[in-house]
């Protein structure tokens, strides 16, 4: 099922996606390839963005249902789902979306890191392996061994993602002399905000630095489009109140 299903067709889309390229050039084939999965993968992603980005911009809303409802939870759950269907907010798109992203990663892992030897086993009838790949990507990187600096662009890229994805935080009014106190929901907020922020480019980067160059190209490329793509969605945005 794994192979069928989702190794072998990405297998076999990236394979023609290098025999059709000039030189057969290895990185161009991984910049189109991944933009091609990023665009078939683009009404999720503007789903999720959109979900994501329309939550935030509701934060006032929901800040008046919580306080108006604070009591009630049935009524607070109630009033609080109903906004998310004024505004086609499903909750749980970003769940559904690591769900199906998952295992495509793992997918395009074993593509770039294997598939470059031309294993004839997972090939379709209709698709030919090139007679020989050009490896060198942009004539200094070699794409089956790491290298260092794409490993650092990589962190960068994501962490613009990133920033992009997660902006500042809201801050809240307090009135004089009083103690600020942060709910559970605002803690966890400000937690995911600097895991996603700090710890998680600093992680790509240190794991991309060992991964064959192939691999570290597609996330720097995928990092780009996908900041691209998140800001075409957040112009797109208009939310609606209940």
């Amino acid at each position: 099922m794994w192979n069928t299903f989702i190794y072998d067709p990405l297998y076999n889309a990236f394979v023609f996606v290098l025999t059709n390229t000039p030189n057969h050039n290895i990185a161009i084939a991984i910049v189109v390839f991944t933009i091609l999965v990023k665009t078939l993968l683009f009404p999720l992603y503007q789903k999720n963005i959109r979900s994501q980005q329309l939550i935030k911009l509701l934060e006032p809303e929901l800040k008046e249902i919580q306080k108006k409802y604070k009591s009630d939870r049935t009524e607070l759950g109630k009033k609080t789902m109903e906004l998310y269907k004024t505004n086609n907010i499903n909750p749980f798109t970003s769940i559904l979306l690591l769900l199906i992203q998952l295992p495509i990663l793992i997918a395009l892992y074993f593509v770039f890191s294997r598939g470059l030897s031309g294993g004839g086993e997972h090939l379709y009838s209709f698709v030919q392996f090139p007679e020989q790949v050009n490896t060198m990507m942009f004539g200094l990187i070699e794409a089956t061994k790491p290298f260092i600096p794409l490993g650092i662009l990589a962190g960068i890229t994501q962490a613009i993602q990133a920033r992009v994805s997660f902006p500042k935080l809201p801050e809240q009014e307090v009135s004089k002399g009083e103690k600020k106190e942060l709910s559970f929901q605002d803690e966890f907020a400000k937690s995911m905000r600097v895991q996603v922020l700090y710890v998680l480019p600093v992680f790509i980067a240190v794991i991309s630095i060992g991964f064959p160059s192939a691999i570290t190209l597609y996330w720097v490329v995928a990092n780009i489009y996908g900041t691209l793509q998140e800001l075409y969605v957040k112009k797109t945005l208009r939310p609606k109140t209940v």
